[in-house]
């Protein structure tokens, strides 16, 4: 299956493409099963949440008991049970009276009402916060309240996945070498390159391969002998994006056409060392990981042979 080069050219009349992949995350992102257990407000203890995620109709639900006091004291339960989409829940509760100590119990004697609704979000598998919009005579209509889990459910391992673009791939080891190099904060710093969808927002990063673009041009002994100066080169590689000349024959020089090397398309090969290319543009001429290619290609499409 190909695509006519009239068509991705547009007759011709735009040879050079720019190209970048993502991967984003379409579902099991935010509020899962793991998130169930008991809730509360640890500058503020002394009521919690009971939280239990289950099974829907069309999809995951959250179960809630907030175990609270009225404004005189009295113990007060709010429950429900409500609907899940990523990192929030929203969630109508209920008040009930009437019941006894069982036995003898009789369910028609339980009087409900509706109290308001209870919304949750949750920015991790520790942490969330609870805002109530309540209709219930004597109670505060609105307010916040800050979630710190306080128990987990054995044999539930939490991952909170965010939702949306996740990953991005245009040349190799830039997010590597040039986001972070010194750790100082984590994967933060790394996991935002990543996520940051649309060429316009990518010039946040800049500063950052400047200043790492730097350091690297100092690992062979030799300053301001990278192929182009810190500044320069970060304005050429800031944007993540492989660019190719369809009109050029010869393809066998990366960043060729960021560099302006004349009659070369760019882009890479499958052959082609990009780590090699990448430390004797960022580091200086020669410099090499000295680790060869032991791949094998083949001539016709997929072209990778069997992995290793």
């Amino acid at each position: 299956m190909g695509i006519p080069s009239a068509a991705l050219t547009a007759n011709g009349t735009r040879n050079v493409l720019k190209v970048y992949v993502s991967s984003k995350r379409t579902g099991g992102n935010g509020i899962s099963p793991a998130i169930s257990g008991a809730w509360y407000d640890k500058l503020n203890p002394g009521h919690g949440f009971m939280l239990e995620v289950i099974p829907g109709t069309s999809g995951d639900r959250l179960n809630i008991a907030w175990n609270v006091f009225d404004q005189t004291g009295k113990q007060l339960y709010l429950v429900g049970t409500g609907t899940i989409s990523g990192s929030t829940a929203s969630v109508p509760v209920i008040i009930t009276s009437g019941g006894r100590f069982p036995p003898p119990f009789t369910s028609s004697e339980v009087a409900r009402r509706s109290a308001g609704t209870l919304t949750f979000n949750f920015t991790n598998c520790n942490q969330g916060s609870v805002t109530y919009a309540l209709s219930e005579p004597g109670l505060p209509n609105t307010g916040t309240v800050p979630l710190d889990r306080l128990t987990s459910i054995s044999g539930q391992t939490c991952s909170f996945l965010s939702s949306g673009q996740i990953d991005r791939n245009g040349r190799p080891a830039i997010n590597t070498a040039l986001i972070n190099l010194v750790p100082s904060t984590g994967s933060a710093l790394k996991d935002a390159y990543n996520r940051a969808e649309g060429v316009a927002s990518w010039a946040q990063f800049q500063s950052e391969m400047v200043a790492n673009l730097g350091a690297l041009d100092s690992l062979d002994g030799v300053m301001n002998n990278a192929v182009l100066p810190a500044a320069a080169l970060a304005g050429v590689l800031v944007d993540d994006r492989m660019i190719i000349d369809v009109s050029k024959p010869v393809c066998d020089e990366y960043l060729a056409v960021e560099l302006g090397v004349a009659g070369k398309c760019g882009g890479r090969t499958l052959a082609r060392d990009i780590i090699d290319d990448s430390l004797g543009a960022l580091v200086g001429p020669g410099v090499k990981d000295n680790v060869a290619n032991d791949n094998v290609f083949l001539a016709d499409f997929p072209f990778m042979g069997d992995a290793n």
